[in-house]
């Protein structure tokens, strides 16, 4: 699955997801880095925590619609983001990732499935 700028029409990421309580509970914290251009999906999620991360990540959290509601950059190892109250899904990705690619508040994103 890739993430889409939907403003733009452009492939932002190759998308993971947290398929399981234990993916969604552990995430990143287990298994390899994230890579330059991937990103971690969380469905039904309101806050995030990086707890036992060995790295810092930025964090987007979408509504129902996919429009982008927060973005967290650089959340270090061991912190904690606020619950976002109508936060649909969070998107986590390496630290730089939401500025090197023009990401904020009010963008919409979508999820498409590739071949």
């Amino acid at each position: 699955m890739d993430l889409i700028d939907r403003h733009r029409g452009i492939v932002l990421a190759q998308v993971l997801t947290a398929e399981s309580l234990f993916k969604k509970i552990f995430g990143l914290t287990v298994g390899k880095p994230l890579g330059q251009d991937q990103c971690f999906l969380i469905k039904s999620c309101k806050s995030i925590h990086t707890i036992g991360m060995r790295y810092a990540i930025d964090a987007m959290f979408l509504d129902q619609t996919g429009r982008v509601l927060k973005v967290f950059e650089h959340v270090r190892p061991y912190r904690v983001t606020p619950f976002i109250k109508k936060a649909q899904d969070v998107v986590e990705f390496r630290a730089g990732f939401t500025a090197r690619k023009g990401i904020s508040r009010g963008l919409h994103l979508a999820f498409v499935e590739t071949d």
